[in-house]
């Protein structure tokens, strides 16, 4: 691919239309996602400097997919006006966020559809985890302890208890050992300053993802397809891309920032804690950019706060 096909193509998707490439060039320009190629030692931002032809190497892609994410604010889009209000008593959808897909606007609480491809497909979907997830906030269910697991954690990290203070219960032996040798957790825990109950909520959170699409009934077709919220919790039809959906909406409206990442056959939400990309608890194996840059990983659903 050359930098001048990259360009049409994340422009295009931007606005929702097809762009040409003297367009894009320009947008590239305006918002800072690229100088383009240094000339006599300065960059003279024209469309001959671009380098439209030049081959996009895995460095250069990272780049403009971060730059992109931090300064797409700076590319205006004009948006029709919205209707005054929707059908699933979630507020004034003026209020929201539009995104341009699949060659329509969707107002969104985030920024984010996830994969939904119309305004009621959004709605419905959205709203039946936003219920869930503000009832169980309102029951302290994303710090409670609903297995051993959970349980082993507080007891470790609150109270010091090891699986030698438990000879008479193997469960609770099995919970503390995983506990203290989850090093994953104990890095978050004593290295980045997260309290026990900030990490429990970590793995509720994505725990509810799964029991949400239980809950809808939802059953893998095995076809690959599914990819949204609406198709999983409405339509009952789930992969791991409507999870890695579902589980980036919680983690939006529980405060966090989150990305989807994909290989060729597995998609998975991460969310951003303190400067760590997290799976639940679990850390990412590999530096975000090495993943990227390495050409194993691209991002399905960019970070709205960018990569770092």
């Amino acid at each position: 691919m050359t930098k001048g096909q990259l360009a049409v193509l994340m422009m295009s998707a931007h606005y929702g239309k097809a762009v040409n490439v003297q367009t894009a060039v320009q947008k590239m320009y305006e918002a800072g996602i690229t100088s383009g190629n240094k000339v006599n030692g300065g960059y003279p931002k024209t469309y001959q400097s671009f380098g439209v032809n030049d081959k996009v190497t895995k460095s250069t892609f990272v780049l403009w997919m971060y730059n992109y994410n931090m300064n797409k604010g700076k590319l205006t889009v004009k948006q029709p006006t919205p209707p005054q209000q929707n059908n699933n008593n979630q507020g004034n959808v003026e209020k929201r966020i539009p995104v341009w897909v699949y060659g329509r606007t969707i107002y969104t609480h985030y920024g984010r559809t996830y994969g939904t491809r119309t305004q009621e497909e959004y709605d419905k979907a959205f709203g039946i985890i936003k219920a869930k997830v503000e009832k169980l906030k309102k029951e302290g269910w994303f710090t409670g302890e609903h297995t051993t697991y959970l349980k082993a954690l507080k007891l470790h990290y609150k109270e010091g208890k090891r699986a030698s203070d438990y000879p008479n219960d193997r469960v609770m032996q099995w919970g503390l050992q995983v506990a203290e040798h989850d090093q994953d957790v104990r890095y978050l825990i004593e290295k980045k300053g997260l309290s026990v109950d900030e990490v429990i909520q970590l793995l509720n959170m994505k725990e509810l993802s799964f029991y949400l699409e239980r809950e809808a009934g939802a059953k893998d077709p095995l076809t690959g397809k599914p990819n949204s919220i609406y198709d999983s919790l409405v339509l009952k039809q789930y992969d791991c891309d409507t999870t890695a959906n579902v589980y980036l909406a919680i983690a939006d409206i529980m405060g966090y920032d989150g990305l989807i990442i994909a290989d060729k056959r597995h998609a998975e939400t991460y969310v951003k804690v303190r400067g760590e990309w997290v799976s639940g608890a679990e850390l990412m194996t590999k530096n975000l950019f090495t993943l990227l840059e390495e050409g194993s990983h691209y991002i399905l659903t960019p970070p709205r706060t960018g990569l770092r």
